[in-house]
């Protein structure tokens, strides 16, 4: 029989289709079939928000127990320069530090992908502003302050995933991405 299509739409992208097949489709109201696909297209963007969010903090937590695992291993051990390296695989970042210290004691253990100068920069923004993001503990990603100067390298995106170590002592990987909302 005859069929009606209604896209379903959130946040102005197309999430998908309703069909209606039948032989009176002119009986079913526009604005019902409106509202019926808008709450469709609600439920549909919750969910891939959902498991977006799952995915990423499952992505995380695995950062977070290699980062664990490896923390005790001796500052000279490749172990740690690894880490970093895998972390940007694991997200598809374009850099990655390990940062032990806050403000000007900051100390980069580890690190890939970014130059000396940008490592540093990264460093100091992690310790002065960023490592608080990570409030208790937890990870976290998001987009790059705008003031950045990593932005020029076309930075955007950042990730950081709290590491306690020995005596309380607290460090912090960091991994930057060269796309808009951190990890993905």
């Amino acid at each position: 029989g005859p069929r009606q299509v209604t896209r379903l739409v959130a946040a102005g992208v197309q999430l998908g289709a309703v069909s209606l097949w039948g032989d009176n489709l002119t009986d079913v109201p526009a604005p019902v079939l409106a509202i019926l696909a808008a709450q469709l297209a609600q439920a549909l963007a919750t969910e891939r928000l959902g498991r977006s969010a799952v995915a990423q903090r499952s992505r995380a937590r695995r950062l977070a127990r290699a980062v664990r695992a490896l923390r005790d291993l001796d500052v000279e051990d490749r172990g740690l320069a690894r880490l970093a390296d895998e972390s940007c695989t694991l997200v598809g970042g374009v850099g990655a530090i390990l940062v032990s210290g806050a403000s000007e004691q900051a100390r980069i253990i580890a690190g890939t992908g970014l130059d000396p100068l940008a490592e540093q920069t990264l460093a100091g923004l992690v310790a002065c502003e960023l490592h608080r993001l990570c409030v208790q503990g937890r990870p976290w990603a998001g987009a790059l302050p705008a003031a950045s100067p990593l932005r020029e390298l076309g930075v955007v995106g950042i990730g950081l995933v709290a590491v306690r170590g020995e005596e309380d002592h607290t460090s912090t990987l960091a991994v930057v991405t060269n796309h808009v909302g951190g990890m993905d």
